[in-house]
Protein backbone atom coordinates (compact mmCIF):
# COMPACT_ATOMS: atom_id res chain seq x y z
CA UNK A 1 0.00 0.00 0.00
CA UNK A 2 1.03 3.71 -0.57
CA UNK A 3 1.87 6.19 2.42
CA UNK A 4 -1.60 7.39 2.20
CA UNK A 5 -3.13 4.16 2.09
CA UNK A 6 -1.71 3.53 5.93
CA UNK A 7 -1.53 4.91 9.19
CA UNK A 8 0.81 8.20 9.25
CA UNK A 9 3.59 7.51 11.34
CA UNK A 10 2.75 7.70 15.17
CA UNK A 11 4.80 9.72 18.04
CA UNK A 12 4.95 9.81 21.56
CA UNK A 13 4.56 13.15 23.33
CA UNK A 14 3.11 11.80 27.13
CA UNK A 15 6.05 12.96 28.34
CA UNK A 16 6.34 12.25 32.39
CA UNK A 17 7.47 14.53 34.98
CA UNK A 18 9.83 13.00 37.90
CA UNK A 19 7.96 15.73 40.33
CA UNK A 20 5.07 13.75 39.60
CA UNK A 21 6.85 10.52 41.58
CA UNK A 22 8.44 11.83 43.83
CA UNK A 23 7.61 14.00 47.11
CA UNK A 24 11.11 14.84 48.08
CA UNK A 25 13.36 17.38 47.82
CA UNK A 26 15.06 18.14 44.25
CA UNK A 27 13.26 15.89 42.55
CA UNK A 28 13.57 17.00 39.20
CA UNK A 29 17.87 16.46 39.51
CA UNK A 30 18.85 13.51 36.94
CA UNK A 31 20.00 11.10 39.82
CA UNK A 32 18.53 7.84 40.91
CA UNK A 33 17.80 8.05 44.57
CA UNK A 34 19.81 6.06 46.53
CA UNK A 35 18.39 3.52 49.72
CA UNK A 36 19.50 3.46 53.25
CA UNK A 37 19.52 0.27 55.16
CA UNK A 38 16.74 0.31 58.06
CA UNK A 39 14.67 2.75 55.70
CA UNK A 40 11.27 2.94 55.21
CA UNK A 41 8.78 5.59 54.86
CA UNK A 42 10.31 7.30 51.59
CA UNK A 43 11.05 3.75 49.84
CA UNK A 44 7.71 3.95 48.15
CA UNK A 45 8.85 7.18 46.74
CA UNK A 46 11.86 6.35 45.82
CA UNK A 47 10.74 3.79 43.86
CA UNK A 48 8.56 5.73 41.76
CA UNK A 49 10.43 8.34 40.99
CA UNK A 50 13.75 5.59 39.83
CA UNK A 51 10.84 3.63 37.77
CA UNK A 52 9.96 7.08 36.21
CA UNK A 53 13.53 7.84 35.79
CA UNK A 54 13.86 4.91 33.15
CA UNK A 55 10.40 5.47 31.21
CA UNK A 56 11.72 8.98 30.88
CA UNK A 57 15.14 8.02 29.70
CA UNK A 58 13.25 5.38 26.65
CA UNK A 59 11.12 8.21 25.94
CA UNK A 60 13.51 10.80 25.68
CA UNK A 61 16.33 8.71 23.95
CA UNK A 62 14.29 7.82 21.04
CA UNK A 63 10.82 9.89 21.33
CA UNK A 64 9.69 7.32 18.49
CA UNK A 65 7.03 4.49 18.57
CA UNK A 66 7.37 1.10 16.62
CA UNK A 67 8.29 -1.74 16.28
CA UNK A 68 12.00 -3.29 17.49
CA UNK A 69 11.68 -6.92 16.56
CA UNK A 70 9.04 -9.36 15.95
CA UNK A 71 5.60 -9.27 15.90
CA UNK A 72 4.73 -10.09 12.22
CA UNK A 73 1.05 -11.07 11.79
CA UNK A 74 0.39 -13.98 9.70
CA UNK A 75 -2.63 -15.21 8.07
CA UNK A 76 -4.10 -18.14 10.72
CA UNK A 77 -7.31 -20.30 10.47
CA UNK A 78 -10.77 -18.31 8.88
CA UNK A 79 -10.83 -14.81 9.58
CA UNK A 80 -7.71 -15.14 12.32
CA UNK A 81 -4.08 -14.24 12.42
CA UNK A 82 -1.49 -14.91 14.36
CA UNK A 83 1.40 -12.71 15.48
CA UNK A 84 4.60 -13.40 16.70
CA UNK A 85 6.38 -12.96 19.64
CA UNK A 86 8.25 -9.42 19.88
CA UNK A 87 9.29 -5.69 20.75
CA UNK A 88 8.31 -2.20 20.47
CA UNK A 89 9.04 1.29 21.51
CA UNK A 90 5.64 3.16 22.27
CA UNK A 91 6.83 5.67 25.21
CA UNK A 92 8.48 3.06 27.05
CA UNK A 93 9.50 -0.89 26.23
CA UNK A 94 5.93 -2.98 25.12
CA UNK A 95 7.12 -6.37 24.71
CA UNK A 96 4.82 -9.55 23.84
CA UNK A 97 7.03 -12.65 25.28
CA UNK A 98 4.85 -15.01 23.76
CA UNK A 99 2.96 -12.88 20.52
CA UNK A 100 -1.12 -13.35 19.85
CA UNK A 101 -3.01 -16.18 18.75
CA UNK A 102 -6.45 -16.44 16.96
CA UNK A 103 -6.91 -12.48 17.10
CA UNK A 104 -10.27 -12.34 14.96
CA UNK A 105 -10.08 -10.01 11.91
CA UNK A 106 -13.43 -8.30 9.61
CA UNK A 107 -14.57 -10.38 6.83
CA UNK A 108 -14.37 -8.40 3.25
CA UNK A 109 -12.02 -5.97 5.00
CA UNK A 110 -8.30 -4.06 5.11
CA UNK A 111 -7.71 -4.68 9.48
CA UNK A 112 -4.88 -2.34 10.72
CA UNK A 113 -3.68 -4.03 13.53
CA UNK A 114 -2.15 -2.43 16.53
CA UNK A 115 -0.09 -3.42 19.62
CA UNK A 116 -1.16 -0.99 22.39
CA UNK A 117 0.65 0.56 25.44
CA UNK A 118 -1.59 -2.03 27.34
CA UNK A 119 -0.28 -4.56 25.98
CA UNK A 120 -3.37 -5.77 23.94
CA UNK A 121 -4.14 -5.88 19.82
CA UNK A 122 -6.56 -3.58 18.92
CA UNK A 123 -8.20 -4.36 15.09
CA UNK A 124 -9.43 -1.48 12.94
CA UNK A 125 -11.70 -2.06 10.33
CA UNK A 126 -11.06 -0.08 6.90
CA UNK A 127 -9.40 2.62 8.54
CA UNK A 128 -6.35 4.52 9.17
CA UNK A 129 -7.22 5.93 12.14
CA UNK A 130 -4.96 5.17 15.51
CA UNK A 131 -6.99 3.53 18.35
CA UNK A 132 -7.07 5.72 21.68
CA UNK A 133 -4.30 5.85 23.52
CA UNK A 134 -0.97 5.30 22.23
CA UNK A 135 -0.27 2.28 20.05
CA UNK A 136 2.21 0.62 17.43
CA UNK A 137 1.13 -0.20 13.96
CA UNK A 138 2.32 -3.67 12.58
CA UNK A 139 0.38 -4.37 9.95
CA UNK A 140 -2.90 -4.95 7.83
CA UNK A 141 -4.59 -8.35 7.15
CA UNK A 142 -6.62 -8.02 3.63
CA UNK A 143 -9.31 -10.58 3.99
CA UNK A 144 -12.17 -11.87 1.82
CA UNK A 145 -15.89 -13.01 2.85
CA UNK A 146 -13.90 -16.18 4.85
CA UNK A 147 -10.28 -15.57 4.99
CA UNK A 148 -7.59 -13.99 4.73
CA UNK A 149 -5.74 -13.38 1.75
CA UNK A 150 -2.66 -11.24 2.71
CA UNK A 151 -0.60 -9.79 4.77
CA UNK A 152 0.63 -6.01 4.39
CA UNK A 153 3.06 -4.81 5.61
CA UNK A 154 3.13 -1.48 4.41
CA UNK A 155 3.72 1.71 6.24
CA UNK A 156 5.10 -0.42 9.73
CA UNK A 157 7.91 1.85 11.06
CA UNK A 158 11.08 -0.39 12.51
CA UNK A 159 12.99 1.13 14.63
CA UNK A 160 16.80 0.02 13.27
CA UNK A 161 19.45 1.34 15.61
CA UNK A 162 17.61 4.25 16.69
CA UNK A 163 16.39 5.37 13.41
CA UNK A 164 12.76 4.70 12.19
CA UNK A 165 12.52 2.86 8.92
CA UNK A 166 9.11 1.99 7.06
CA UNK A 167 8.74 1.05 3.34
CA UNK A 168 5.82 1.94 1.09
CA UNK A 169 4.54 0.72 -2.68
CA UNK A 170 4.32 4.67 -3.72
CA UNK A 171 5.87 5.07 -6.76
CA UNK A 172 7.35 8.06 -6.16
CA UNK A 173 7.90 10.44 -3.32
CA UNK A 174 5.27 9.70 -0.48
CA UNK A 175 2.30 11.41 -0.28
CA UNK A 176 1.77 11.15 3.59
CA UNK A 177 2.13 13.93 6.05
CA UNK A 178 3.31 12.76 9.16
CA UNK A 179 3.65 14.28 12.39
CA UNK A 180 6.06 17.54 12.11
CA UNK A 181 7.59 15.73 15.47
CA UNK A 182 8.51 12.43 13.33
CA UNK A 183 12.21 12.13 11.67
CA UNK A 184 12.65 9.16 9.40
CA UNK A 185 12.99 7.08 6.53
CA UNK A 186 10.25 5.86 4.16
CA UNK A 187 11.44 3.59 1.07
CA UNK A 188 9.29 4.13 -1.82
CA UNK A 189 9.68 2.11 -5.30
CA UNK A 190 11.97 4.87 -6.79
CA UNK A 191 14.23 5.62 -3.70
CA UNK A 192 14.28 6.64 -0.22
CA UNK A 193 13.18 9.58 1.50
CA UNK A 194 13.90 11.35 4.67
CA UNK A 195 11.52 13.58 6.56
CA UNK A 196 12.37 16.02 8.50
CA UNK A 197 9.50 17.33 9.45
CA UNK A 198 8.06 19.39 7.47
CA UNK A 199 8.93 17.96 3.91
CA UNK A 200 10.25 14.54 2.20
CA UNK A 201 13.71 15.19 0.75
CA UNK A 202 15.36 11.84 -1.67
CA UNK A 203 18.03 10.28 -0.19
CA UNK A 204 19.43 8.05 -2.62
CA UNK A 205 17.62 8.01 -5.72
CA UNK A 206 17.76 4.72 -8.45
CA UNK A 207 16.76 5.02 -12.09
CA UNK A 208 17.98 2.30 -15.04
CA UNK A 209 20.60 5.03 -15.85
CA UNK A 210 21.47 7.25 -13.38
CA UNK A 211 22.74 6.67 -9.66
CA UNK A 212 22.02 10.48 -7.98
CA UNK A 213 23.74 10.94 -4.75
CA UNK A 214 22.11 14.14 -2.98
CA UNK A 215 24.79 14.47 0.15
CA UNK A 216 27.94 14.96 -2.42
CA UNK A 217 25.28 16.66 -5.36
CA UNK A 218 26.84 14.72 -8.23
CA UNK A 219 25.35 12.04 -10.48
CA UNK A 220 27.26 9.24 -11.81
CA UNK A 221 26.01 7.54 -15.30
CA UNK A 222 26.34 4.05 -16.45
CA UNK A 223 28.93 5.23 -19.39
CA UNK A 224 30.85 6.93 -16.56
CA UNK A 225 31.01 3.95 -14.48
Amino acid sequence: MTAAQVPIPQVFDSYAWLEDADVSVGASTPLARVFTQGETTTVISKHSRNGANLDILATYGSGLIGVVHGLVPVGATGLTIDISAGGALAGGVLQSKDGFDAVVVNASSTNFIWFKQDGTIEVVDDSTTPPSGVAVYIGAAITNGSSVTSIDLSGVVYIYGGIPYRETTDPTQPTDSPPSTWIGLTKTDDGTYLFDGTTYSPVVETTSETVVAHATDYAITESES
